[in-house]
């Protein structure tokens, strides 16, 4: 998911847009520059998974504006659930997989596209009648899979591999994966974000470095040095040109992908940082740490320096959030078997 940036015109609602973004990043960032104490806030609901009790853990979890539902991937039995974000109810369960379940789920063309490693699989499932259509043999176990619009692919993580496994989608009513590529990132990698505004994507080393790789020569084409000791998470704010990345350790960095990944700044929060998202609609960059169990909420300034504005009181293990981009996110509780759902300003925390 990252070096050429496509120039574009800015129309007057795009440019509204921006100066309301501007501002609350501006406010966001001054009050807390002013000292004044960070809220703690509760989870708004909680969200049970049927069938889920028993804790097999919860995997990379994504959203599809195109069908306006969170896909919660998750073990038991290689299920997926479909989440609708205005009631917070689970609308599908979908049987996709075996073995060791799946690991991580994305929406593209009108299908599902779910990696199943106890089959070594990548499973393609329609969006509509919610029917497993084919699957394809993989190199090795998949972890993340991410689907890249403008090029109609699917890039899908390998770690024991270390490396990302490419293949072209043609679309029809039971579509045909071929390979394109494969790319090494050695010691990684373990999270893909997809930039199709600038045709790259990025990932990491598991170090403290991320990868830039070019989408249409399929290529690393950057190391950007992050701050972190072992980089993970990763959220990408396409229209500001900045990268989000998570640190295990409890840091989080933001890289200006629009000038080679130079890093902006970078912020401590809690340990066992894995997945992270990213609300543009709000500024609003949601980082959960599973040692303390709490939810950090970031904002950026305009120079895309981060700072706390709020914090959530989630559960011991929790790792892994989503975005639906316009205010609602779910936490994983995977030791529950259950979802938190976090509001801005939910309840007070006590």
């Amino acid at each position: 998911m990252i070096a050429h940036v496509k120039g574009q015109r800015i129309r007057p609602r795009r440019r509204a847009a921006a100066r309301r973004l501007s501002t609350v990043a501006l406010a966001a960032w001054a009050l807390a520059a002013c000292g004044t104490k960070v809220p703690v806030y509760s989870p708004a609901a909680t969200i049970s998974l049927p069938g889920n009790g028993h804790g097999p853990g919860i995997g990379d979890m994504t959203y599809s504006g195109e069908l306006r539902r969170f896909i919660v991937p998750a073990g038991d039995g290689g299920r997926l659930y479909l989440i609708d974000p205005g009631s917070n109810r689970v609308t599908d369960t979908i049987s996709a997989a075996g073995g060791r379940g799946v690991t991580s789920a994305v929406y593209g063309l009108g299908f599902v596209f779910a990696g199943d490693p106890g089959r070594q699989d990548l499973v393609v499932i329609d969006a509509r009648s919610r029917e497993v259509l084919a699957r394809r043999r993989l190199a090795a176990a998949p972890d993340v899979v991410r689907y890249a619009a403008s090029q109609k692919e699917v890039w899908v993580t390998e770690p024991a591999a270390e490396q990302i496994e490419i293949f072209r989608v043609h679309p029809s009513r039971r579509p045909v994966l071929s390979r394109r590529a494969t790319i090494a990132v050695p010691g990684g990698p373990e999270s893909l974000a997809i930039d199709d505004q600038r045709d790259m994507a990025y990932t990491d080393m598991g170090t403290d470095k991320t990868v830039a790789v070019d989408l249409i020569q399929e290529r690393i084409i950057g190391r950007w040095p992050d701050t972190c000791k072992q980089s993970r998470g990763l959220a990408l704010a396409p229209e500001r040109g900045l990268l989000f990345v998570g640190c295990h350790g409890g840091r989080v960095a933001s890289l200006d992908v629009a000038h080679h990944g130079t890093l902006i700044g970078s912020v401590k929060v809690g340990e066992g940082v894995d997945a992270i998202a990213y609300d543009a609609a709000n500024n609003r960059l949601y980082v959960p740490a599973a040692a303390s169990g709490m939810l950090t909420v970031l904002s950026s300034a305009p120079s895309g320096r981060l700072q706390t504005v709020a914090k959530y009181r989630t559960a011991r293990g929790a790792h892994c959030v989503v975005s639906d981009g316009a205010g609602d996110a779910l936490v994983c509780d995977p030791d529950r078997g259950r979802l938190l759902v976090i509001r801005r300003g939910s309840s007070p925390g006590g």
